[in-house]
């Protein structure tokens, strides 16, 4: 354990700073994550089998790949795709939100 506090204290600002960008990515990504969720879960129980075939195939592929996959795919492979450079938090909001709604549906 700590011993000695004072190596501890120089890096409490940083460890605050870490803690605020932590909170915001959760904040942002469970809000676009509640509603996507919701989306889907009423797509899930909709009459229309095709809505049901698509809202149940989103969930197995974000449920059953690694969210650190995700994040690859959406930082380095989609702004390839579509041609628009994501900053990092950007890129990370995206992922998270899908990920997010996928386990809220």
């Amino acid at each position: 354990m700590f011993s000695d506090l004072t190596s501890f204290w120089p890096s409490t600002y940083f460890i605050l700073q870490g803690s605020l960008v932590t909170l915001k990515y959760s904040a942002i990504s469970v809000c676009f994550g509640l509603i996507l969720g919701v989306s889907l879960a009423i797509l899930k129980v909709s009459n229309k089998s095709y809505l049901r075939l698509m809202a149940n195939g989103y969930t197995s592929i974000f449920r059953g790949t690694p969210l650190l996959i995700q994040l690859s795919i959406v930082y380095f492979a989609l702004p390839g795709i579509i041609g628009i450079k994501l900053s990092v938090f950007a890129a990370g909001i995206i992922t998270f939100s899908l990920n997010s709604g996928a386990y809220v549906s």
